[in-house]
C-alpha cells in the first residue's frame, strides 16, 4: 500500500442537501511527462465543518505527485489535518478532519483544495480526454450527520510536452524570461551542512521534497546584529528562521538549505523562468540611532565578486575575490569594518533548528586547513590564493 502523508488545515460545517451541486472540479491538460494541478471547489451558500473526504479515481499514467496536496488558506484555518492513501491502484483516499479547535466556512465559494498531477511520459497526445472521477464525497457537520454529494468526473487532457531545459552552476549567463519549462538543475549541494541556494524560477512544496528529501531544512535570512562600534566591530550575528519545504521556494530569493544526502542535479516541472541578475535580500540593524544593511545576495550565473562573505562546510570564509557558482549566496555588509584581531567572529543562529553554524574566529591562525576560494578543503595546495584560519594567503 502506497502512502502519501499531508498536512492540511481543514474545517467545514454541513447544512442542508444542497452538496451535490457544491463541489466541483476542474478540467485539466497535462504535458507529457510533466505535471499540472487539479483543483477541487467548494461552492456553498451555507457554513460546513468537521469532516471531509473524498477519493480520487484516476486513469492508468496519471498520479498523484506526493507532498503535493494544498488547502486554500484564505478559507480554512490551521487546526485540521489531511491525510491520502492509496488504498487502491489509482484510487486516492483523501480525509480532511477538523481538530479540537472547529471552525466555519459560511457562505463562500472558491477552490478549497488542489492537487498536483503526474502524466507518465509514455501517455500519448490525444483529442480524446482520459477521465477522472471525485466519488463517494462525504461531509459530516458538527452532530456527525453525512451528507454526500454526487460524484464528479472531470477531463484529462494529454498535451504536447514542455520543452526542458539545463541550468548549469558552471554557466555565466543568465537564462531570459522562459515560461512553461520542465528544468533539470546542475548544482552541487553536500550533505549535512548548511548550504545557500538562489533559483531564477520558483519551486512548488512538491517539487523541493522530491528534490532534496523529506528531511531538507530551508531558512530564510530574518535578522542580523553586530557588536562593537561601527568601524571597529567584533561580533556579527546572522539570524536566519526555519521554514516549511511544502511551502515551496520563491523566485530569486536567497535561502539556506541542507539535505541529508548529496545533491548534484535535482528537477522542477513547468517552471516560469524570471531573470534577475542580482537577486538580494536586505536586513537592517538599527545602532546609535543609524541603519545599518547586511545583504544576502543571490547569484544565477557563475560570477566574480569581491567583499563577500561564503559559507561553506558548516563556516563563513571571507574573501576580498571569488569567483562565486550558479545558483548560491553571499552575504556583504554595508558601512561597518570587521575589528582586525582574533576576537572578531561571525555566527549563525537558527530559530527552530537545532543545528547553528560554528562561530568562525575572522583572523585566526591556528588552523593549518587550506581552502581554495570555492571553500573546498585542499590537503597539499600548489602555488595561487587559497584560505588559511579565515584568511587569504599567497602560496608560491
Amino acid at each position: 500500500m502506497k502512502k502519501i502523508l499531508l498536512t492540511m488545515a481543514f474545517v467545514l460545517t454541513a447544512l442542508g442537501n444542497a452538496w451535490a451541486d457544491d463541489v466541483t472540479v476542474s478540467n485539466i491538460d497535462i504535458p507529457q511527462g510533466s505535471t499540472a494541478t487539479l483543483s477541487i471547489s467548494l461552492e456553498n451558500s451555507k457554513d460546513y465543518r468537521q469532516l471531509f473526504q473524498f477519493v480520487l479515481e484516476l486513469p492508468e499514467g496519471i498520479t498523484v505527485v506526493s507532498n503535493s496536496a494544498k488547502l486554500n488558506m484564505d478559507r480554512f484555518n490551521d487546526k485540521a489535518d489531511l491525510s491520502c492513501t492509496e488504498p487502491t491502484t489509482r484510487n486516492y483516499q483523501f480525509l480532511c478532519q477538523a481538530g479540537t479547535d472547529i471552525s466555519s466556512i459560511g457562505d463562500n465559494s472558491g477552490v478549497i483544495v488542489t492537487v498536483l498531477l503526474l502524466a507518465d511520459a509514455s501517455l500519448e497526445q490525444s483529442s480524446t480526454p482520459l477521465k477522472g472521477t471525485l466519488k463517494e464525497i462525504e461531509v459530516t457537520d458538527q452532530d456527525t450527520k453525512a451528507f454526500n454529494p454526487s460524484d464528479k468526473e472531470f477531463d484529462i487532457t494529454i498535451v504536447a510536452p514542455l520543452t526542458k531545459i539545463t541550468l548549469d552552476e558552471n554557466s555565466t549567463t543568465v537564462p531570459s524570461g522562459i515560461k512553461g519549462v520542465d528544468v533539470e538543475v546542475l548544482r552541487t549541494i553536500n550533505a549535512n551542512e548548511w548550504s545557500t541556494i538562489s533559483l531564477p524560477f520558483a519551486m512548488t512544496g512538491a517539487d523541493v521534497v522530491s528534490a532534496f528529501g523529506s528531511d531538507v531544512k530551508i531558512a530564510n535570512f530574518s535578522s542580523w546584529s553586530f557588536e562593537g562600534e561601527p568601524d571597529n566591530v567584533t561580533n556579527i550575528t546572522i539570524n536566519f528562521t526555519s521554514v516549511n519545504p511544502q511551502g515551496g521556494l520563491e523566485a530569486n530569493i536567497p535561502y539556506m538549505i541542507k539535505v541529508t544526502s548529496l545533491v548534484s542535479q535535482f528537477n522542477a516541472y513547468n517552471v516560469n523562468i524570471i531573470k534577475q541578475n542580482s537577486p538580494k535580500l536586505r536586513k537592517s540593524f538599527s545602532y546609535d540611532g543609524d541603519d545599518y544593511e547586511a545583504i544576502m545576495y543571490g547569484y544565477n550565473k557563475k560570477t566574480d565578486v569581491e567583499n563577500r562573505f561564503f559559507v561553506s562546510e558548516n563556516k563563513f570564509w571571507f574573501s576580498e575575490e571569488v569567483t562565486i557558482k550558479a545558483f548560491r549566496a553571499a552575504f556583504g555588509f554595508d558601512d561597518i569594518t570587521l575589528a582586525e584581531d582574533a576576537s572578531s567572529r561571525m555566527t549563525m543562529n537558527f530559530i527552530d533548528e537545532a543545528t547553528a553554524i560554528n562561530a568562525v574566529d575572522a583572523d585566526d591562525d591556528s588552523s593549518d586547513e587550506y581552502y581554495n576560494l570555492q571553500g573546498q578543503r585542499v590537503d597539499t595546495p600548489a602555488k595561487g590564493v587559497f584560505i588559511k584560519g579565515g584568511k587569504k594567503i599567497l602560496v608560491k
